[in-house]
This record gives C-alpha cells, structure tokens and sequence, in this order.
C-alpha cells in the first residue's frame, strides 16, 4: 500500500537513506579508513539531517494541501445553497483554511483562501454594504498579507480593493483594483467592478470601457452586467449604449427594462432589436436562425405574408427545424391556406407522432381543407 498508511515520498526518502548508509560501510576495514569513515558518517548525518527536514516538509505540505482541499469542498457546498449554511458550516470552513495557512504559512495562495473563508463568513448572503466593518475587517487583513507575501497575486488586490470599496475609502479601492487589473488582465470581475465604481463617480466612458473590457474576458455574463447597470444603477440609457448592435445583448437589455419597468425604454430597444433582426434576414450571409428570427418579428407585426415566407427560407436550409415546420403550418393556418399548412403538419406528425398540438392542428385543417359536398352547397330555391 506504497503512498496510502506511509507516505509514498518519507519512504521513499527512508530507502535512499538506507542505501547511502550501506554504500559508506560497505568493504572498508583497513585501519587507516577511520579517518574517512567518520567523514563518511558526518557526511551520511548531514544527509540524513536534510533527507529528513525535506521529509518532513513534504508531509507538512501534503497534509496542508488536504486541509485546502476540504476548505474547497465546504466552498462549493455553501456556493450551492446561495451562502446560507449554518455556524457549523462556516466554522468547519474557517478551521480548514486556518491549519492550511498555517502548515504552509509562505504559500500566498492559503493566506488568501484564508481571507475568502474570513469574507464570505461574515457576509453570507448578504449585501457586504450592510456587514459592520468589524466583520470585513479581518478579512481584508488577510488579503493584505497575501498581498505581502506575494505581490504580484492579482487576486489578493482585488478582493481587498472590493472590501476597501465596501468600507468607503473609494481612492485606495480604485488603485488596489488597478493593480489588480495590471496584473491579472483577463480578470472580469474585477473589471467589472471598477466599471461600476466609475459609474458612482459619473465617469461614463470609462464605466463603458471597463464593462466591455470585462464581457471580453468571458468570465462575466453580460446578462450579469446588464442586469446591474439596469437594476443597481438605474441607467437603461447605458444598457443601450453598452449593447450597441449585439442583438443577444439587446434582448437581454430589452428584458431587463421591462423587469425593471423603464416601459418606454423598453420598447424603444424592442424596436431597435427588430430593426436589426429585419437587417441581418437581408444580408446574403444570414442564417437559418436570422430567417426565422425575422418570421418572429413579421409575425408580431402581423405580417403573416412576409412571415410565412422567411420561414420556408429558413426551413429551406434548415429542414429538419420541426418546431419551425409547425410554426409555418399555423401561420398558413392563419392566411386560410389549409392545404399548404396541412403538409407541413403532416411532416412534422411524421417525424414526431406524439406531438399533441400537431395533431390538433391537423384536425382542424382537415376540416377546413375537406370539399364541401354538392348537397350542402346548393342553394335553396
């Protein structure tokens, strides 16, 4: 069970050590060899001394590592339930990070786990403006003696230029989240954060640059930003201006304003959003997806004509778009073309039988489509 009751690098270590012994009094007996077998002892001492320093060592470092690894499990079970775990969750938490730091008291990166136990147990689920500051205190405490250990992790000045945000010393935040961002580039949140300190500061443009410096990393949603800069900082013009063209990010504009309820925004960006989705069918290089996007907004218009024709485009270069096939059938439905829509929802019935409203749809389009009988027809005389 080599590495599993013993660990595998102190027997290892334990071997070598009993080789470089057997080595020095190995078929040496002769009476003037005294002199260099006690070198020889002296030498084997000293090794030892270091093999069992470094021994020791590597044991501290393993038994840290599974401290931080248990402070790694307690943080993602307590991120699952959106910060509200017990004392007892928090306490296990904070003993893990505390005999990790403590049996690697140089390593940078447990003196900051460390200070993320020491945050988010003070805050939780909370908003960090509402925790005292006796509470964040300790934290930021942390932070900066990972700073002290080691000065170019980014991620120590970031978390202490958020909590310096949070305790109102705005100055010292901005220049601890400009190293921050010096040094680790590719940071969002952080990015993301110094946007929203330049928004409280009325410094727009720079705001801007911050959050699309952010939406570049990929590491924030622009859902997430969007839904601040609406929410938290009631800027729907900025929203706008931050989206520009993007119609993935208009449509999440456009849901957040009317969360929000900025009706008149709201709608002036449903308009724009629709302008766009018209523009991108018109382009030779549209997809099936921007052919149907267009049949949306047509068919909200109320052009069921135009509509109905994107969606055969669509459904052209994209046949197997069931959803899209049944969507074709009811606006045909709606222009009193029964027998064209009842095709399309016979296709759709073929490759998905069990789909209830097609079958509906079929039996009313059966219905309408079935010649009236002669007997029926005739007038009365």
């Amino acid at each position: 069970d080599f590495g599993q009751q013993l660990p595998a690098n102190a027997a290892l270590a334990a071997v070598t050590l009993a080789g470089l012994v057997a080595v020095v009094h190995h078929g040496d007996d002769s009476p003037g060899s005294a002199r260099k077998s006690v070198g020889g002892m002296a030498a084997t001492g000293l090794l030892a001394l270091g093999l069992g320093w470094g021994v020791w060592q590597t044991d501290r470092v393993r038994r840290a590592e599974a401290h931080a690894s248990a402070a790694a499990r307690s943080l993602e079970q307590l991120e699952g339930q959106q910060w509200r775990g017990e004392d007892s969750d928090y306490a296990r938490l904070l003993r893990a990070c505390d005999e990790a730091a403590r049996l690697s008291p140089g390593d940078v990166r447990r003196a900051y786990e460390r200070g993320l136990a020491r945050y988010f147990a003070a805050v939780r689920d909370r908003d960090p403006r509402d925790v005292g500051r006796a509470a964040l205190v300790p934290a930021l405490q942390e932070f900066e003696r990972a700073m002290r250990l080691c000065p170019t992790f980014g991620a120590s000045y970031s978390m202490a230029g958020q909590i310096t945000a949070w305790l109102g010393d705005l100055p010292r935040a901005e220049r601890l989240l400009a190293r921050a961002t010096a040094l680790s580039p590719h940071d969002g949140p952080t990015a993301q954060f110094r946007g929203e300190l330049a928004l409280h500061r009325g410094e727009d443009a720079v705001a801007l640059e911050l959050f699309r410096r952010a939406l570049a990393t990929a590491s924030v949603s622009s859902d997430h930003i969007i839904r601040r800069i609406v929410s938290a900082h009631r800027r729907p013009d900025l929203a706008l201006r931050l989206a520009g063209e993007d119609r993935l990010m208009l449509q999440s504009v456009v849901r957040e304003l009317r969360e929000a309820r900025f009706s008149s925004d709201a709608d002036a960006a449903e308009r724009k959003l629709q302008e766009l989705m018209l523009a991108a069918a018109e382009d030779p290089a549209a997809t099936p997806s921007d052919l149907y996007d267009a049949a949306q907004v047509l068919r909200r218009r109320g052009d069921l004509s135009a509509a109905a024709e994107y969606l055969r485009r669509a459904i052209a270069r994209s046949p197997n778009q069931l959803a899209w096939r049944f969507e074709l059938a009811t606006v045909l439905s709606g222009l009193d073309q029964p027998q064209e829509a009842l095709r399309e929802v016979n296709v759709v019935l073929r490759d998905r039988p069990d789909w209830p409203g097609a079958h509906a749809l079929r039996a009313e389009l059966s219905r309408r489509a079935a010649p009236i009988p002669a007997s029926l027809s005739a007038q009365p005389r």
